[in-house]
């Protein structure tokens, strides 16, 4: 198959597919207010795609034709490129929790992992992955989470964290549904 999926040779058309994408959700307004209906099949794609892929193992992935493999890398990049424009829109703040969201699950997971890492998580896939490894990686993450709620509390801010977005939205609901469980 070779790298890229086979598309060595029509790696600069795709590049110039994805950059008018890029152009057209510019021109669109997309990366300032992208259309709510655009994430929820994103997210659901994922969570089934990422299933699929996982049942398969690393020898399922070459028996998906060549083209949808192609539209399949083309829409994730385009997507991904559309969510890391709205999260620089919303804030510099914002954009940096989630970069660092990842960073700290990626370290705490390959430490935790390798100093507590006994049951695998998916040998097929990656087998130094460890269940421990998971729970090293949101244990960082929430840690995180509280220091950045800090920062955002007390430091002067250009725009509110994911995790400050997420306290809020959750309070909210948890505000929300105490008031609906207390007027029965």
């Amino acid at each position: 198959m070779g790298r890229l999926n086979a598309a060595a040779d029509a790696a600069i058309a795709m590049g110039v597919l994805l950059a008018l994408g890029g152009a057209d959700a510019m021109w669109l307004g997309w990366t300032t207010q992208p259309p709510a209906r655009l994430w929820w099949p994103v997210a659901l794609a994922w969570v089934l795609g990422g299933a699929l892929a996982l049942r398969g193992g690393p020898v399922g992935w070459p028996r998906v034709p060549l083209g949808l493999r192609w539209v399949l890398g083309l829409a994730l990049l385009w997507v991904a490129w559309l969510a890391i424009a709205h999260a620089r829109h919303l804030g510099l703040n914002f954009i940096l929790s989630v970069f660092c969201l990842v960073w700290v699950a990626d370290i705490a997971a390959y430490f935790g992992g390798r100093a507590f890492g006994r049951r695998k998580l998916a040998p097929s896939i990656s087998p130094g992955k460890s269940w421990e490894g998971v729970w090293s990686g949101m244990a960082g993450v929430m840690a995180l989470a509280f220091l950045w709620r800090w920062i955002d509390a007390t430091q002067p801010v250009d725009s509110q964290s994911l995790y400050s977005r997420l306290a809020t939205a959750w309070a909210w609901r948890a505000w929300s549904a105490a008031c609906c469980c207390s007027r029965r």
